[in-house]
């Protein structure tokens, strides 16, 4: 078995061991050994989890405050949810940035395409972000808060609508292959 594909099972048995730890001492110790699996990027890799869940852990974070202050609930519990994110987060940025993940799916060809699909569309979004915050620079030179906010919306409707209509175009090739069997 190859190198990627014992790091991708690695992973997937990481997640779901971290998914029925309810210790908190063991998740922050997982957290450690990630972090120093991380190498030479390994700071680079931290600040990019903490930096990715930043906003999603706020608004759980924020929840569950209200929560535990109206109804009573047990303050380790919210370590340990922000604790398990970030070592989860952790170890996918991990996984990426050691391993090839085409050579890892090529044991299956769905999963193969599933990710080949998945790359093109990442790429594609990349690219017409370039291109929005391009045009903004070069519409606007100031920074005003009005015109941000308008394109922001307008980025979010585009991305939305593209979303939609690639997921349709996708869907419609992946049952002409035979993948999909509706």
């Amino acid at each position: 078995m190859q190198r990627e594909r014992l790091w991708l099972f690695a992973y997937l048995a990481g997640i779901v061991a971290l998914g029925y730890i309810h210790d908190v001492r063991v998740v922050a110790a997982a957290v450690l050994v990630l972090v120093a699996l991380g190498g030479r990027r390994r700071w680079l890799l931290l600040r990019r989890a903490v930096a990715a869940l930043l906003l999603f852990n706020a608004t759980v974070t924020l929840t569950y405050l209200l929560a535990h202050y109206f109804f009573g609930l047990p303050e380790a519990a919210l370590l340990l949810i922000n604790l398990r994110a970030l070592a989860m987060t952790l170890m996918t940025f991990t996984l990426v940035s050691r391993i090839n993940m085409a050579r890892a799916l090529s044991f299956s060809k769905t999963l193969s395409l599933l990710y080949t699909l998945c790359v093109s569309q990442v790429i594609a979004f990349m690219r017409s972000y370039a291109a929005f915050s391009e045009g903004l620079k070069s519409r606007h030179a100031g920074r005003q808060r009005g015109t941000r906010l308008h394109a922001l919306l307008a980025q979010l409707y585009f991305f939305m609508y593209k979303t939609l209509s690639l997921s349709q175009e996708n869907a419609m090739g992946m049952r002409s292959r035979g993948v999909m069997d509706d």
